[in-house]
């Protein structure tokens, strides 16, 4: 399970299971969206953040890539 602080409300995290796919509008993050927006896809080893335009970043145990479309 991925977890991260949200900083502005104190002790909040947020949980999101592996598989999951969260869209980002202007930084508040919902289970529903499309490719339009920047979205974020977990798995139990990484994540990786893509924007509309098909950049995307991948974080995972063994460091941070960039991808170009």
């Amino acid at each position: 399970m991925w977890r991260w602080p949200a900083t502005a409300l104190g002790k909040l995290f947020f949980s999101v299971v592996p598989g999951q796919t969260l869209y980002l509008y202007g930084g508040t993050a919902k289970v529903q969206g499309d490719d339009s927006v920047l979205r974020c896809r977990f798995t139990r080893s990484s994540v990786r953040c893509t924007n509309r335009d098909g950049y995307a970043i991948a974080v995972g145990r063994s460091g941070t890539r960039s991808i170009e479309p």
